[in-house]
């Protein structure tokens, strides 16, 4: 009974030990120098001496800016404890403050660096700020760029409105600029981009507004002998028609150097091209990158032309169209070889050796490209 109980006492005390480790994270600045030696009171050292070389410490961004960063696990009865060294001279032990940020460029002195602040901005409308009158939300928090804390959003749509909000640090009212809520009022309804500067010196802070430049327009151009079928277009943001499409015969025409085409003009999202897909019965096209002025043919069967370039590139020996090579192709040119006029045909690809005649030399060489025997 006895080895028993001794048995669970250390079960009991084993836990209890785990349980009441941590982790503590020292941050030290980047021209720091010299070396970093960590204990803790239970008498667990984490390096030989004078410890590890700050420069080899690994790194992390603590409040947007980066450290070294000495992270260890210690017993909470125990603090960690740092001591700094140049190799000659050390500091006095440093009773760690988790999450604190040091300084030491050699002697037997350091620093305590205040962290950052974060800078968010809150106010209206929600148009603008999603949110209104909120410091916590991490979309309008302020990013660091040469010294000024920077907030922008671009091509936002906004009617005629004062534009009202404070610069709030810390996630806090307790600290915001201006002294008032800055106001700019916007006197006619549009597309703009927004821009909010904070400088943490002088404590300026200031709105540009700037009316966005209209949406790029892309324009493309669809041959006439294009298979029958349907065109739908998009972006990364926006669908222009419902699936599956407008009919390509439905499309207006225009003349190009003397040709007629269909025409089909959209806006799009700058920084993502536009799209075209074409569809049919059979199914669709992959998504098509375009650009304006592109020319485009639709062949049907998933296939197209883009500016003279077929896609996907033409197979021989696939003459059922399906884009692979297999006995499914043998049948097709056999059965067209008999008259009985399969569907679908792709009389190019089945005219393997490019003879203007399909016969039976075509079905042996389909057959010796299934078995890997040529590559035509």
């Amino acid at each position: 009974m006895k080895k028993r109980y001794s048995l669970l006492l250390m079960v009991v005390l084993a836990m209890a030990c785990f349980a009441t480790k941590a982790e503590t994270l020292a941050y030290i600045t980047m021209n720091s120098t010299g070396y970093v030696w960590a204990y803790d009171g239970g008498g667990n050292y984490f390096d030989a001496w004078p410890g590890r070389p700050i420069s080899q410490l690994p790194k992390a961004t603590y409040y947007g800016k980066l450290y070294y960063v000495m992270p260890y696990t210690h017993f909470t009865s125990d603090s960690p404890k740092l001591i700094f060294t140049d190799g000659t001279n050390q500091t006095a032990t440093i009773s760690v403050v988790a999450n604190q940020i040091y300084e030491y460029t050699g002697g037997t002195t350091y620093a305590l660096v205040e962290p950052p602040h974060t800078y968010t901005v809150a106010g209206s409308p929600a148009a603008l700020f999603d949110y209104e009158w909120s410091n916590t939300y991490p979309v309008n928090e302020m990013r660091l760029i040469d010294g000024i804390y920077v907030w922008s959003k671009q091509g936002v749509q906004l009617p005629a409105c004062n534009i009202e909000f404070r610069v709030c640090q810390d996630h806090g009212w307790t600290v915001a600029y201006p002294n008032g809520n800055y106001v700019y009022t916007l006197s006619e309804a549009g597309t703009y981009n927004v821009t909010i500067t904070f400088d943490p010196v002088s404590k300026a802070v200031n709105c540009i507004v700037e009316l966005a430049p209209p949406a790029p327009y892309a324009q493309v151009y669809i041959d006439k002998g294009s298979a029958p079928g349907n065109i739908y277009a998009f972006d990364s943001k926006d669908y222009y028609v419902t699936w599956p499409g407008v009919p390509i015969s439905s499309l207006e025409t225009a003349s190009v150097e003397g040709v007629e085409y269909y025409v089909w003009g959209f806006n799009h999202e700058e920084a993502s091209g536009p799209y075209v897909i074409f569809s049919d019965d059979e199914g669709q096209t992959a998504d098509i990158a375009v650009e304006d002025g592109d020319i485009l043919k639709y062949l049907g069967h998933n296939k197209y032309i883009v500016n003279g370039v077929e896609f996907p590139p033409a197979m021989t020996g696939d003459a059922n169209d399906d884009n692979k090579v297999d006995v499914n192709d043998v049948t097709t040119i056999i059965n067209y070889i008999l008259s009985k006029n399969p569907s679908p045909f792709n009389y190019d690809n089945a005219n393997v050796n490019g003879d203007d005649a399909i016969n039976v030399m075509d079905v042996t060489l389909v057959i010796n490209i299934i078995l890997g025997l040529t590559n035509e």
